[in-house]
């Protein structure tokens, strides 16, 4: 039977109202504020990092699933303070997404040896949605030439350009003033997730047919 070749149900992209006031706006202004008041560059940035923390865990509450990349910027924001008070140097402060970035981007590219690289698996969660069913049929495509090419190339787009986003944004911290990077950081990050996303959909919508 003929069946249209699908990566599985492409997630949402962000809210971009809640992105601009939480993970933009705010951070932005509270750096300012605190540093106009005396406030050390490192203790302003912990302080911004309260927004996109924030937004990180409304989106879970919203969307009721686990958000990966979500994770790893929580992890990012911690690892950066906490690498900030180790040395001294408040640009580490302002990595924040870029920690969670690489290592996604990493799995994604370490994935591609694999009979099933990593993107497999992120589309099934997808498009599945933990039906026995659903998951069962997704395994049954997985020996597809076809499919097995449309997995790779998903994944290594993915991959390649969850890097680049991780080099972009250290590049941002510690390159431009701190302000500046409070900015353009989380553009960068949003940027590319929606960027990956609409080219998500439409590698779904032009992909040839399979037979399963």
């Amino acid at each position: 039977m003929a069946e249209s070749l699908s990566t599985g149900s492409v997630p949402r992209g962000p809210d971009f109202r809640r992105v601009l006031v939480l993970d933009i706006l705010l951070p932005f202004l509270t750096a300012f504020v605190l540093q106009r008041q005396g406030v050390p560059a490192l203790g302003a940035y912990a302080a911004a990092a309260l927004f996109p923390s924030f937004s990180i865990l409304l989106a879970f509450v919203q969307r009721r699933a686990v958000d990966i990349i979500g994770i790893g910027v929580l992890l990012g924001i911690g690892s950066g303070l906490t690498l900030g008070i180790a040395t001294a140097d408040p640009r580490f402060g302002l990595v924040r997404a870029a920690p969670g970035f690489a290592l996604f981007g990493l799995a994604c590219l370490v994935s591609l040896a694999t009979a099933r690289p990593l993107m497999f698996y992120v589309a099934r969660a997808f498009v599945a949605q933990g039906d026995p069913q659903r998951v069962a049929a997704w395994n049954a495509r997985r020996g597809l030439p076809r499919f097995q090419r449309a997995m790779r190339r998903v994944t290594t787009v993915w991959g390649a350009s969850a890097l680049g986003e991780a080099c972009l944004a250290i590049a941002a911290a510690f390159l431009l003033p701190g302000q500046i990077a409070l900015i353009v950081e989380p553009v960068i990050a949003f940027g590319i997730i929606a960027a990956l996303l609409a080219w998500t959909r439409a590698f779904q919508r032009n992909a040839p047919p399979v037979e399963t």
